[in-house]
Parts: C-alpha cells; structure tokens; sequence
C-alpha cells in the first residue's frame, strides 16, 4: 500500500514537472519527507518517515536483555531518545515480563523490581535510566575489581561464548505498527571457521571495552558503595582464589595475551584461547557469582532510596556515559 502511493504520487509529481524540492516547497514539507514517501517507507514509532534503523526495546546499556524484538525509530528519533526509556517503553516491557520473558540481566533485575511500578510519566522513565546507568557503572567497577585481581577466565564466562555456534533465523519477520514480529527463530548448530572468529572477536572486545570504560573522562558518572556491598564483592574474590590450577594458569596466560598490544600477531591465540574457557562453570564461579548478585541487590537497593534525589530528577543533567 505505501509503496503504491508512493509511485502514484512521484507519478503525479512528473506529470505537473515538478521536482521533490518544488513540491516539498508548495506542500510546505522538507524534500526528504517527499522522497520517503516516494520510496514506501516504513514509519518510525513515532510517526516520521523513514529511513529507520532498529532500536532494541530495553536499552542493552542500561542491563536489558539481548530480545529479539526492535522498533523501526527515524534517525532524529534515535539521537534524542540517546539510550533513554519512555514510558512507552516501560508499559511494553512490563507486559512482556508479566507473560514469562526475561526482559532484563542478573545485575540490572533488583533495581529494575523495585522501580519498574514507580514509571508513570516519561520523566520517571527518564529517572529509572538514570539510576540503571549509575547501577551499570557500579557494576563494571565491580569487573575492573575482578581483572585487577587476575580472575580473566572467570570475566569471560559471562560472554557466552557458546551463542556464536548457532546461526540464528527468524521465520516470517514482519513489521507491524513499527515493531517487529515473527513466527519462530530456527536455531542450527554451525561448527567452521568463522565460528571460532567470532568467539575470538568476542572474547578480545569484552576485554578491551572493560579497559577503555574507566579510561574515558565521565564526569557525571556514579558509584554506589558501602561497607557491606564492598565485603560482599571480597568474598567473591577470595571464592575466585580457591579455583583449580588449571583455571588459574589459564588466568596467567590471557593476562600475557591481553598485555600484547600488537592485534596482528595474537589473532590466533585469541582463538586457541577461547577454547580453554570451561563449558560450564566450576564451583567456585558458581559461588562468586551468587555473591556478586547479592552485591548487586545491595546497589539496587541504594539507589532505589535515592529515586527523589536531585541527582535523578534534575532534567538538565546529562548522565548518559557512552560505551562505543
């Protein structure tokens, strides 16, 4: 149907001689709008036309879930949403979540719980984004902690490294209403090359990314500590200490990996290295893993005490710390 229209009406266009700049200036629009509508593009969310990019529902920034279902936004649309939730947003998620998806990770659920209820309006939308960027950069204190103590082997069974095995399709992807919808994802199982890249890629970005976060002036950035939070985070260590031998030795030799800085030459160690990573988890991560999720609730629950603070409510303060 749009694309229909959009033929009859650059059809209609030549027939008067006119260009998409004549017409956008006689219908008092900007000439884009007349070439999108003359292409058939889809709508954003918001109404403006195309073209549109995907827009993860939940941002994956701020501690949601990697969900395969995205809305079509325009690209001003996406520059101002930055990374913030709307209450459009929330409702969605919230619905999705009562239905039995897992909407958002291990470290985000305690201060996503006790807020989620509280998001009535756009602006307490915008406030829990705030508090989940001050809770994503506790966490990733927590992690720098984690390196600064060599337990490499133990980071990067949080990569699920296993996922790039398996080549994902989705059956019968539609957009509808500029959100997307499928019948089924057929997961087949891939053994090649290109796999083993892709979990080297994986395991190599991860780590660089932790090391840059902190390298990166965020002035406004914010983290939660206390005395009980920082026992907590010290008993997983001591948990990490008592692992096997061979998790330890392979500690040494991804630090003497990520301390190569010459990319060309360690490619292939990536690769071997990955495969050394134990396919499940041993006891002690098992065990380090509950304290650092009890760590996180004790974040949470911090900044759920500060949700009226000026810090979150005050709409001129740019909180947004980038990743990339």
């Amino acid at each position: 149907m749009k694309k229909r229209f959009g033929k009859a009406i650059r059809r209609r266009r030549r027939e008067l001689d006119l260009s998409q700049e004549d017409l956008a200036e006689r219908a008092e629009l900007h000439r884009t709008y007349i070439s999108s509508i003359e292409r058939g593009d889809r709508p954003c969310l918001n109404g403006h036309l195309g073209p549109c990019s995907a827009d993860h529902i939940g941002p994956i920034s701020l501690g949601f879930t990697h969900r395969p279902e995205f809305q079509l936004l325009c690209k001003p649309c996406n520059s101002a949403k930055n990374n913030r939730m709307t209450l459009r947003d929330v409702i969605h998620l919230r619905q999705v979540e009562a239905e039995g998806e897992k909407v958002i990770s291990w470290h985000s659920q305690a201060l996503w719980d006790a807020r989620k209820n509280d998001v009535v309006d756009d602006e307490k939308a915008l406030r829990l984004s705030k508090l989940l960027r001050d809770n994503r950069h506790t966490l990733m204190s927590i992690l720098q902690k984690i390196e600064a103590g060599g337990h490499f082997t133990f980071l990067a069974a949080f990569l699920n490294l296993k996922e790039a095995e398996h080549k994902v399709e989705f059956v019968n992807l539609q957009v509808e209403n500029s959100r997307t919808f499928f019948d089924r994802i057929n997961r087949r199982y891939q053994e090649n090359k290109y796999v083993k890249e892709q979990k080297a890629r994986r395991f190599r970005v991860a780590f660089q990314s932790l090391r840059e976060y902190f390298s990166k002036e965020n002035r406004n950035a914010f983290v939660i500590s206390s005395s009980e939070i920082d026992n907590t985070v010290e008993t997983a260590l001591s948990v990490l200490q008592e692992s096997a031998n061979t998790i330890r030795e392979l500690d040494y030799e991804i630090a003497a990996l990520l301390s190569n800085g010459v990319r060309e030459t360690v490619e292939q160690k990536y690769r071997d290295i990955v495969d050394k990573i134990p396919p499940t988890d041993p006891p002690e991560f098992v065990k380090a893993k509950q304290e650092l999720k009890k760590a996180m609730a004790l974040v949470a629950g911090k900044l759920s005490e500060m949700w009226n603070d000026e810090r979150y409510i005050r709409t001129d303060l740019d909180l947004d710390i980038q990743l990339d």
